[in-house]
């Protein structure tokens, strides 16, 4: 993809910041997106970079994946809290996306990526990435026209360069993307951060103020020539004020610069045709291998098959994702002929109410807490039925992910959820079980309905073949944010 520029014509250039990217860390599916989206702009003729972070294992990570990684043999400078703060500059690329990974041991130190607390040490190491993005094009003579920010841990950087005395003088040159991947998460610290990291002049009521404290999403919101959100339906429940979460009034007063991009997945990593980490393969032409599947997850839980629908749920086990919904509807969803199995971590008090109905019910609840990346794809591949009854829901991936293996979706309205599936009535046009309400009976009442028309074989042939054959694919999305960086740059 070309632009005009100055009276000529180069190709259009992007650096994605993101602290996490798949497959070097993760801490939640801005990973995933971080990558997918910039290999699916490379495949539509943009040049897409990343920056990110060394934290811990990333770099051995990346030598194991078989990536071919290369120091620089230079270091990226940033002055921050009144010093210069120095790392290497590795580099290396896959899909032909060429990835930047900063690498400072004293600053990328956790390996859970986001801070428990924010303190200063805390939340530099994130204001530094986003600095660093900055300093790059000078570094290796390569200048995009557009920086693409990720949620808050990258919102300081069109907050530079519209407020901090160094970088502001650099305004005109590029153009700002922030996408909110989830508004809950805002980068609320204390206000002496951003005055340690030049971003003072910002403290006001049209930047980063916010009841007293600096909030570093609510800078970027402000700056960005464009905001984006991961589905069109959250780009407008955030503008409500019970999901705006305090930002809903700034976000309606920016409803022109607000657009709602859906997601995609990676179709070639999540593909049931030739998915490395199954089994056996399988397909809409030839779906058998989901039965085998199946009887691998059975006996993953040490289970025989009575013939019940095996519905799976995979991610966090937090309030967000409806668990406290879910939870006291299991015992009677048992009784009414359904399995579950889980894999995930979250609240403690909700693991431990997830192991105790697993010891009170061993024959209908399986529980793995933690994260085992060929477990998910087994789980995804031999269940029966994915459950996601969020309170709110960004985009949501996985519901993709399980439409993509035939795994059909039970979950409650909101955001992409609401974007992605369709419900499957009487009409026999849908793929998935939807409920709207935010209540454990009308969670029973979508979980019966799928359990009969699992027992009903023209019913479950129907909805398997809707659901396997969808597109959700990053190339669509991809387009979009081609004509928005498009837009923007030429504007």
């Amino acid at each position: 993809m070309e632009i005009s520029t100055n009276n000529h014509i180069e190709k259009l250039k992007v650096l994605h910041l993101s602290p996490e990217v798949t497959p070097l860390s993760k801490a939640g599916g801005l990973a995933d997106v971080a990558f997918a989206l910039p290999s699916a702009l490379v495949d539509s003729g943009i040049d897409a970079r990343i920056i990110t972070c060394a934290h811990p294992g990333v770099l051995d990570r990346a030598r194991d994946l078989g990536w071919k990684v290369n120091y620089t043999r230079r270091k990226l400078n940033v002055a921050l809290d009144w010093r210069v703060i120095s790392s290497k500059l590795w580099k290396t690329s896959r899909e032909g996306v060429t990835v930047y990974i900063l690498e400072n041991p004293d600053l990328f130190k956790y390996e859970n990526i986001y801070p428990e607390n924010f303190e200063p040490d805390d939340i530099f190491p994130f204001i530094y990435l986003s600095f660093a993005a900055l300093e790059l094009p000078e570094l290796i003579k390569w200048t995009p026209h557009v920086f693409h920010c990720h949620d808050w841990g990258t919102s300081a950087l069109p907050s530079a360069l519209e407020w901090h005395p160094y970088y502001r003088r650099e305004r005109t040159m590029y153009k700002t993307v922030t996408t909110i991947h989830n508004l809950a998460h805002q980068g609320i610290v204390n206000p002496e951060i951003i005055r340690s990291a030049g971003l003072m002049e910002g403290f006001h009521i049209d930047g980063l103020e916010f009841y007293g404290s600096a909030n570093l999403l609510k800078g970027s919101i402000n700056a960005s020539d464009a905001i984006t959100t991961v589905s069109p339906s959250y780009s407008r429940e955030i503008q409500e004020p019970g999901q705006g979460m305090g930002l809903d009034g700034l976000i309606r007063s920016k409803r022109d610069k607000i657009h709602g991009i859906l997601n995609g997945i990676d179709t070639n990593y999540w593909d049931p045709s030739k998915d490395p980490l199954i089994p056996v393969n399988y397909s809409k032409k030839d779906p058998e291998g989901k039965t085998i599947c199946r009887k691998e997850m059975l006996e993953c839980f040490h289970w025989e098959d009575n013939g019940k629908p095996l519905i799976c749920n995979i991610g966090r086990l937090y309030s967000q994702k409806g668990i406290d919904i879910l939870l006291p509807a299991i015992p009677k969803l048992i009784r009414e002929g359904a399995r579950f199995v889980f894999l995930g971590t979250g609240d403690q008090h909700y693991e431990k109410n997830l192991l105790e109905l697993a010891e009170h019910f061993p024959d209908n609840i399986g529980v793995k807490i933690g994260f085992n990346e060929p477990l998910a794809h087994l789980m995804y591949a031999g269940s029966d039925l994915f459950i996601m009854p969020s309170l709110f829901e960004p985009c949501g991936l996985s519901q993709l992910i399980s439409l993509r293996y035939g795994t059909i979706p039970i979950v409650r309205k909101t955001g992409g959820l609401e974007d992605t599936v369709r419900d499957f009535g009487r009409d026999y046009e849908g793929w998935g079980f939807i409920f709207e309400k935010y209540a454990t009976e009308d969670l029973v009442h979508a979980v019966l309905r799928s359990i009969e028309c699992y027992r009903s074989p023209e019913c479950w042939r129907k909805i398997f073949e809707s659901s396997i054959n969808l597109d959700f694919s990053w190339k669509r999305s991809a387009n979009e944010y081609i004509k928005l960086y498009n837009n923007i740059v030429t504007t």
